[in-house]
């Protein structure tokens, strides 16, 4: 949650205006946005409309029913003065502190709009505390809003300057014409503010015109700052010997651009963002979040056991008849994450000297579990049905006993592309293998009902165990397995030691996935069809830029660059333009492969799609 602290040069500056204006905008773009009023002075009535329920009648008009409002207020005083006076003229105490306790227990938001009352630097104390002080230590980010007049240069740079003494977080600065200016003033404030380092995200004009121009970079600074790694004290940082060849070998892999590094994402950021796999765009989806706080509600922040203690909770059983309903099988089990549903289910249905046939390029998870399990493994030829038949034929001329397993996953994670599923149904039919079916990403892009490639093609009822994830396209966390045979379900809860070990997935992620999977089953048909036509679109506009580009109707579309060093600089370029991209590289794909991994979501624009291939263009080019 973002706390962006609204303030202004003075009390007549329009911050209620403003705040309404920016929290409408905000809305508009489907984020739950909070007004908060900290004081409101001159309200002689507890029932009378303040500046809370005038900006929130006003950012209303402005969403047009999309995103969450709501407003709040800390605390209402008769007298027009400033907060201590006019406490203690209604025999009252405005306490700060106090303030500042009942803003931390307001419920989360995407994002918190706290307006203060009068101008920046009215004290709130008798101690000589300021609305600035009180940014500095409850806000992520500030919004002052100056009066766009004459003298507003002057204005602006003097409480820039002041918010920097005081150590105001990030502050950005709203223009507002209340009364109507000179062309030559408003030209001049336009132009000579912004040269003198204060940055201007907004103006707005007399009526109910605003510009937002530079909303984003508002945004993206007021996202929760993240402290750099800090050593605890007293603790030295030691080249410890007995891992010097972790070292050797970290220095080698960095020596070939191969070191993978964490970075920490902004909350709210001034890119599009084309790297996650939130392809449904539910992850902040207001009706996604509700389930999980009904969620957390109910059961608390954790499981607290694993699932065969008490972890298991009514949630998770309902979140399995869901999903079990939605797809079409018999029983389901719900995991922590799909990489330990993946690696369980392999790791474990299969016994020792069972057979295994897997798709060249499945990922990790499943190779993980093959090779534990003690099954022989091998690996067909990528998307080669035809490879697969020889194998299994001649596997049968051998007169193997055991059980066989084949396992695939539908849209493959770096390509984007899937194989023939039909016809790998009939091979099952015709050679009886037990067939693990992996929809991470086609769950929500495809299917009649959403549920996937298995669910377009009417393929439930072949697919002995079908792996889903709950946190790309369903926007939660954790994952699922669905099964015809209850069999595979009874062993997997008592042999399976990635499900029996693990303390349980969080009740909030199980309440956010229901939620989800109702939220998509509830889709019509036309925006089913119109997710597999905008990545056609996309394809289609970026093979004008990137030949490579493959066709197909997938949320994943790999930008082929090749060269490693080639790929990051491409990657640095589009961010740069405000575009995140995914920089796959070695070991993840063969050398030589390197690609830019675009997720698409179901809310690009053409605009950004116009956008995005310049910019690529571009980062080619250079």
């Amino acid at each position: 949650m973002q706390t962006i602290f609204v303030s202004g040069n003075d009390t007549d500056a329009g911050k209620t205006h403003v705040l309404g204006q920016l929290a409408g905008t905000l809305a508009a773009r489907g984020l739950n946005v909070r007004i908060v009023k900290l004081v409101e002075t001159g309200m002689p009535r507890e029932d009378s409309p303040g500046d809370a329920d005038r900006a929130l009648a006003a950012a209303r008009v402005l969403a047009g029913g999309a995103g969450t409002l709501s407003a709040a207020r800390i605390a209402r005083y008769a007298q027009p003065l400033a907060p201590t006076e006019a406490a203690r003229r209604d025999g009252k105490v405005f306490s700060i502190e106090d303030a500042k306790k009942k803003l931390a227990a307001l419920p989360p938001c995407d994002v918190q709009l706290v307006e203060g009352a009068g101008g920046l630097a009215v004290p709130v104390d008798d101690a000589g505390t300021d609305w600035a002080d009180f940014a500095r230590e409850t806000a992520d980010a500030a919004l002052i809003v100056v009066e766009n007049r004459l003298g507003a240069i002057s204005q602006a740079r003097l409480l820039a300057a002041y918010c920097d003494a005081k150590g105001v977080p990030a502050p950005h600065f709203w223009l507002n014409e209340i009364r109507p200016q000179s062309e030559g003033v408003l030209a001049s404030n336009a132009a000579e503010i912004p040269k003198t380092g204060v940055p201007v995200v907004g103006r707005s004009f007399p009526g109910e015109k605003f510009s937002a121009e530079n909303l984003d970079a508002l945004l993206s600074a007021g996202a929760p700052r993240v402290s750099p790694r800090r050593v605890p004290a007293g603790v030295r940082e030691t080249a410890f010997p007995q891992f010097s060849a972790l070292r050797e070998k970290l220095a080698a892999v960095a020596a070939r651009g191969r070191e993978r590094e964490l970075i920490a994402v902004p909350a709210r950021a001034d890119f599009v963002d084309l790297s996650a796999n939130d392809y449904l765009c539910l992850a902040h989806d207001a009706v996604v979040k509700a389930g999980a706080i009904r969620a957390i509600g109910a059961w608390g922040a954790s499981a607290s056991a694993s699932p065969l203690v008490t972890g298991r909770k009514e949630i998770h059983a309902e979140l399995e008849r869901e999903l079990c309903d939605w797809l079409g099988f018999r029983c389901g089990l719900v995991w922590n994450t799909g990489y330990a549903a993946n690696c369980c289910v392999l790791g474990t249905l299969p016994q020792a000297g069972d057979r295994i046939f897997a798709d060249r390029l499945i990922h990790n998870s499943m190779i993980a579990g093959a090779l534990k399990s003690g099954a022989r493994f091998q690996r067909y030829r990528h998307n080669d049905v035809a490879h697969l038949r020889e194998l299994l034929e001649k596997t049968r001329a051998e007169g193997f006993a055991g059980t066989v397993f084949v396992a695939t996953e539908t849209v493959f994670s770096m390509d984007g592309d899937y194989p023939d599923l039909a016809a790998m149904a009939r091979l099952r039919e015709e050679f009886g293998f037990v067939w693990i079916v992996d929809e991470a990403h086609a769950t929500g892009w495809f299917g009649k009902n959403g549920g996937g490639l298995t669910d377009a093609l009417g393929l439930a009822r072949q697919a002995d165990v079908l792996v889903g994830t709950l946190g790309k396209a369903l926007g939660a966390g954790g994952a699922y397995t669905l099964f015809n045979d209850e069999t595979l379900r009874r062993f997997l809860v008592n042999f399976g030691a990635e499900f029996i070990f693990s303390t349980y997935l969080p009740p909030a992620a199980a309440g956010a996935a229901l939620a989800a999977v109702r939220r998509v089953r509830g889709f019509s048909a036309e925006e089913r069809a119109a997710m597999p036509a905008l990545s056609r679109r996309w394809r289609a506009r970026l093979r004008e830029v990137a030949p490579g580009v493959p066709d197909g109707d997938s949320p994943v579309v790999p930008v082929p660059v090749g060269e490693e060093a080639a790929t990051m600089r491409v990657a640095e370029r589009l961010r740069e333009r405000g575009f995140r991209v995914g920089a796959i590289r070695p070991p993840t794909v063969p050398a030589g492969t390197s690609r830019l991994r675009l997720s698409l979501n179901r809310m690009l624009t053409d605009e950004q799609l116009e956008r995005f291939s310049s910019a690529l263009r571009d980062a080619l080019r250079g």
